[in-house]
């Protein structure tokens, strides 16, 4: 799964919004700028946030689906080895 543009997606879609709004709310220019700065930034560092919370949890996912994949092929070694089993 990529995931690496996701802080820029979320920034890009919450600027265009604000910028949407702030046009037909007829703010000057100076007004605009700042404001869509200002959420552009704050956007951005809430999908680094979002984007480091779902690759923790893709981490965590794949580490669990290792270990059980090491336990089932414990499990079939013991089995197979097992005296006087036919």
């Amino acid at each position: 799964m990529k995931i690496k543009n996701l802080p820029l997606i979320i920034m890009l879609f919450a600027g265009a919004i604000t910028s949407i709004i702030i046009y037909f709310k007829k703010y000057s220019t100076q007004e605009m700028l700042f404001t869509v700065l200002i959420v552009l930034v704050v956007f951005y560092v809430i999908g680094m946030v979002v984007k480091e919370i779902i690759e923790y949890f893709l981490k965590t996912d794949q580490a669990e689906k290792t270990d059980s994949e090491k336990v089932i092929e414990k499990e079939s070694e013991t089995t197979e080895n097992a005296p006087g089993e036919k």
